[in-house]
């Protein structure tokens, strides 16, 4: 997929593929390791004791999100 978008965007500007990609998140921006942290802590405390089976997408609503959506901050 970055290489999709690096061919739409002037090659000598990394920024400009970040900004794009970021576009592409609902939440308009890439998410934090402490965020996807958090997910884990809660998933190994007590407080997931009854939760079996579930996946946890920690994307800021990108997988969620109808194709072409892009994100309320534009």
């Amino acid at each position: 997929m970055i290489h999709e978008l690096a061919a739409q965007v002037n090659a000598d500007d990394p920024s400009a593929v970040r900004t794009s990609y970021e576009s592409s998140i609902p939440l308009g921006r890439f998410g934090k390791a402490t965020e996807v942290a958090n997910v884990v802590l809660f998933l190994c405390s007590d407080l997931s004791s009854n939760v079996t089976g579930a996946q946890y997408v920690v994307d800021g609503g990108r997988v969620a999100s109808p194709k072409g959506v892009t994100s309320q901050t534009e």
